[in-house]
């Protein structure tokens, strides 16, 4: 039977539409995820080979069909993903093959959206076409302005069903369902494309993830591979030959207890490669046989009890600093440096005056960082991340919360506090610029980070009262319009307008800031004040960007006595609103005067 690629689609050939259709649809790639998992696979030889040469397997290759790929965390399921898709990628015919790797580990919205996975499809397939793409796709770049607006989601559905539609087979491989942040989304994608089989009769589709329950509901009735179930520890096993026989520090020892290690670790590993790999790092350090077999004899139960470890030798020193690390490792809205890690502590957070740069708490050297969190990080091309996603799972438990032991209690993490407490950092870190002059700018390694991600972590931060008065405090101070530390903002915020001088009003209403609008306006500033840039007002400013709260606090404060004002790139702001289709801002506009005449 030929599997090979057969591609009915229409295509346009234009290089420069081509780079504009990809800057416009923007889509995420997850392929470091793949060669990173696909390193690990490599290195153990016949590493998944049992799942490859089954039955399972061989009927979804074969016959188009859903199958679900279940197991607990740390169990091997993101490396068996990137060795099935290096398996498809080597047969004898191309197969039309894309994928996609959700990851939880940080805020990293690339990577965790349903969206971005459509848009990420949408172009690997496009990407088959040759150096065109499909008419489909210029089509609806075509239909939204030609890259002026985004689609819909609606949109995205349709174009990737009738992209998909033009190839005689599609394989798509979706890792870890489980850390999408949309998952009721991307499973009722999943779920309608299962049962739509007269729209896809040729889609081949594997998905992999935790057994949570929502998953499972939705799943359970289709064909499944339990891993830890299936696997039998084989992987398990190879894992083990592979490390204890190639890894230094490991050659020390006699085969004896090398085998002592292996048949220990196998027999109570329930199937998890991260609990096995922690252990491992735990074992190499032992220098006897005695501590060895003391060691096998009293080993942790399950990821949590190993991470409650790892937390408990932890200096009391360092906890501090070990904690702000995680939280940002947990939270912040992309990979950071270890550089850029090392400059979250400089703001100490619980100052007598509220959170305030402080010079001489920076960590001389930023190695340092890697060694206080010890197992818990991974530092690739320049980057830490969590060494895996059951740390971040682990943080946010209740587990950690109620934990007896108040050392590994502390570690707990709750999502909105912890960008509360980012917001805060970046923006006491931004208000160094207060006095330029005083700037060591040997300590300006937070300086971009904080300057574009304030206002995301500001808007995901909690409502805690007791912290909130502190975060209000600091957007005021940084939001005032002679401040050098608001000029150095905007030149790396937003560059392109630096020049205009805009107001931090206009700043405020952009973002959404209703409570840094509110304090503005508080405090005196002018809602009618015309000025450059693209919006000529800031009602039109908050009409565009969709934030209707903005909107009416701007109106309940006097911009209704100018609510038809003219200027901007919009003309007026009931205009703006009808562009972007912005329904609820339109109807407040009409009720406040807008007049529909000027339209």
């Amino acid at each position: 039977m030929d599997l090979g690629m057969q591609i009915t689609l229409q295509t346009i050939e234009d290089k420069q539409l081509v780079k504009d259709i990809f800057a416009w649809l923007s889509p995420p790639d997850s392929s470091r995820t793949y060669h990173a998992a696909y390193t690990i696979s490599k290195s153990q030889p016949n590493s998944c080979t049992w799942f490859l040469n089954g039955r399972n397997f061989s009927k979804w290759v074969t016959e188009a069909g859903f199958l679900w790929i279940k197991g607990k965390s740390g169990c091997g399921k993101t490396v068996l993903s990137s060795s099935i898709i290096n398996h498809l990628s080597k047969t004898q015919s191309p197969l039309a093959t894309a994928y996609f790797f959700f990851d939880g580990r940080d805020s990293q919205k690339e990577l965790q959206l349903h969206d971005k996975m459509i848009r990420s499809l949408i172009w690997q397939f496009s990407l088959k076409c040759g150096n065109g793409v499909p008419k489909v796709l210029a089509d609806l770049y075509s239909h939204c302005g030609n890259g002026y607006q985004q689609p819909s989601l609606d949109d995205l559905h349709n174009g990737l069903q009738m992209i998909l539609g033009g190839f005689n087979s599609v394989y798509i491989i979706l890792d870890a369902l489980d850390e999408c942040s949309e998952r009721d989304k991307v499973l009722d994608w999943v779920q309608t494309v299962i049962l739509d089989k007269n729209e896809n009769p040729r889609m081949h589709l594997i998905t992999t993830s935790q057994p949570e329950k929502d998953i499972n509901d939705k799943f359970d009735c289709y064909n499944c591979v339990d891993l830890v179930k299936a696997s039998e520890n084989h992987d398990i096993e190879a894992f083990l030959d592979n490390q204890l026989q190639t890894e230094s520090g490991w050659q020390k020892w006699s085969p004896e207890i090398q085998n002592e290690i292996k048949l220990t670790l196998r027999e109570q590993a329930d199937g998890m490669f991260r609990w096995v790999a922690l252990q491992l790092m735990e074992l190499k350090k032992c220098h006897t046989k005695m501590a060895i077999r003391k060691q096998l004899k009293t080993l942790p139960k399950g990821l949590d009890e190993t991470y409650d470890q790892i937390l408990l030798r932890i200096d009391k020193n360092d906890c501090g600093y070990t904690k702000t690390f995680l939280l940002w490792l947990c939270f912040a809205i992309r990979p950071m440096t270890l550089e850029e890690l090392a400059a979250t502590v400089t703001v100490d957070l619980s100052a007598e005056n509220g959170p305030q740069f402080e010079c001489e708490n920076r960590i001389e050297d930023v190695s340092d960082v890697l060694k206080m969190c010890s197992s818990f990080v991974i530092e690739s091309e320049y980057k830490v991340k969590l060494a895996h996603f059951s740390i971040k799972e682990y943080l946010l438990s209740k587990h950690v919360k109620e934990h007896h032991d108040e050392k590994v209690k502390a570690f707990s993490l709750s999502q909105e506090l912890s960008h509360l407490k980012i917001s805060q950092t970046c923006l006491a870190y931004l208000l160094q610029f207060e006095t330029p002059k005083s700037v060591n700018y040997a300590d300006v390694s937070l300086m971009k980070y904080a300057a574009k991600n304030w206002i995301f972590h500001t808007q995901s931060s909690s409502d805690d009262k007791s912290q909130e008065s502190s975060l209000s405090e600091l957007m005021i101070k940084l939001l005032t319009s002679d401040n050098p530390a608001f000029v150095k903002w905007v030149e790396i915020y937003d560059p392109q307008n630096a020049s205009e001088h805009l107001p931090p009003l206009y700043y405020t209403c952009k973002a959404g800031l209703i409570k840094a609008t509110h304090s503005l306006l508080k405090n005196g500033v002018d809602v009618n004040t015309w000025m450059m840039g693209n919006y000529g007002h800031v009602l039109q400013v908050a009409s565009s960007e969709g934030h209707e709260a903005v909107a009416k606090l701007l109106i309940e404060n006097g911009a209704d006595a100018d609510v038809n004002a003219q200027g901007g790139h919009y003309e007026n702001a009931l205009q703006a609103a009808l562009f972007w289709d912005h329904q609820a801002i339109e109807k407040l506009l009409i009720e406040s005067g807008a007049a529909v005449k000027e339209v």
